[in-house]
């Protein structure tokens, strides 16, 4: 089961990181979020997620926008082991949002943190993403 765990955690970190460089190439704004039918947000991480060209009108904005399937770089389907997702319990943000320089937009100019729980795991899995939008793994008990 920790192998699950770190091995969805490197996905996702990876994700992440695609997000981030994605921003930087187009110079837009590209987010991440959970997605059910991998063209919408949605708020269950277990049923998927995509990364997208996000045309909400700044940084800050509430709701992603994806203006259409065009805009969306990747699609990562279904997994029946995660049980939870949750980015900055704290802040109970949706989705992770990258502006142009590759850094956390919709944080509040604060670093993020992402608990990865897997069903029965023994370790669960923290993504500390930095304002500056790089990731690093850490874990955690479950």
């Amino acid at each position: 089961l920790s192998e699950k765990t770190n091995g969805f955690a490197s996905e996702f970190s990876t994700a992440i990181q695609f997000a981030r460089s994605q921003a930087v190439r187009t110079s837009n704004r590209v987010s991440l979020c959970a997605s059910a039918d991998g063209l919408t947000c949605s708020d269950d991480w277990s049923k998927g997620f995509i990364i997208f060209n996000d045309n909400a009108a700044s940084d800050s904005a509430a709701v992603p926008v994806i203006e259409n399937s065009a805009a969306i770089y990747r699609v990562w389907g279904e997994n029946k082991s995660l049980s939870a997702l949750a980015i900055d319990a704290d802040n109970d943000l949706e989705f992770l949002r990258f502006n142009s320089i590759g850094a956390l937009a919709n944080t509040d100019k604060k670093p993020a943190n992402v608990t990865i729980k897997m069903t029965g795991c023994r370790n669960d899995k923290i993504l500390l993403i930095s304002v500056s939008g790089r990731v690093k793994q850490d874990a955690t008990a479950c």
